[in-house]
């Protein structure tokens, strides 16, 4: 009898630390999702902000206040330079995005300089685009 009072005292201490367990995941989730909303906030406030040209927003680095703000760039493609950004989602249908260099000529030098999406400065560097190179 001793024994069997033993084995449902364990399995009540180990109830309570798994409820315990999942209490905490729960707020965890409720605190996640108020991140989320504040980031999501973040990028509806600068969705209908207008396109700025890339030239007048400058070529500093992006501080928070400047993040998801659009901006125009002019010049070519360079297709050369084509990386493609796998597991991205568009409309709820999953596939890739292919990231292509854009070089422009600037007015303060007559080099070209590069401007790219901010997927190729992802976390995990893409692998190189199996598509096609266009024809010269």
């Amino acid at each position: 009898m001793r024994q069997l009072w033993l084995r449902w005292l364990g399995l009540l201490v180990f109830v309570v630390v798994l409820g315990g367990i999942f209490l905490r995941l729960g707020e965890w989730q409720v605190h996640r999702l108020e991140q989320r909303k504040e980031s999501n906030a973040v990028v509806v406030a600068h969705e209908n902000n207008p396109v700025m040209p890339l030239s007048q927003r400058g070529y500093a680095v992006v501080q928070d206040g400047d993040q998801w703000q659009r901006v125009s760039v002019t010049g070519t493609f360079d297709a050369s330079h084509q990386l493609e950004v796998r597991y991205r989602s568009n409309d709820g249908a999953t596939g890739t995005e292919v990231v292509t260099r854009c070089a422009q000529k600037t007015a303060r030098s007559s080099s070209s300089t590069a401007a790219s999406s901010s997927g190729a400065r992802a976390r995990h560097r893409p692998r190189r685009s199996l598509l096609p190179r266009p024809a010269p």
